[in-house]
């Protein structure tokens, strides 16, 4: 489950939560595919780390991708990164 909460300061943050499956039998699936996952989260934040890489940060709109729901379905997204290192 993702979802995004917004505190009473405005100031939104991502809440990710993991539900098992309900299943007994198919329960280790679940975790070994979120072991994979964290593991793919972990090599990726290694390989910025090798080449040195780093946000290169943004200026203007944060939001350049939005569902266009109604105000209390309405998603809105910063997609794009840029990355790069000093040489």
């Amino acid at each position: 489950m993702d979802t995004q909460v917004q505190s009473a300061e405005r100031v939104p943050w991502c809440f990710t939560g993991f539900y098992d499956n309900p299943e007994t039998h198919l329960r280790s699936f679940s975790w070994d595919l979120l072991k994979r996952s964290i593991s793919s989260i972990v090599n990726f934040r290694q390989a910025l780390t090798d080449c040195d890489l780093s946000d290169l940060g943004y200026s203007g709109s944060m939001v350049i991708w939005n569902n266009k729901q109604d105000s209390t379905t309405n998603i809105q997204e910063c997609l794009d990164y840029c990355l790069g290192n000093d040489s």
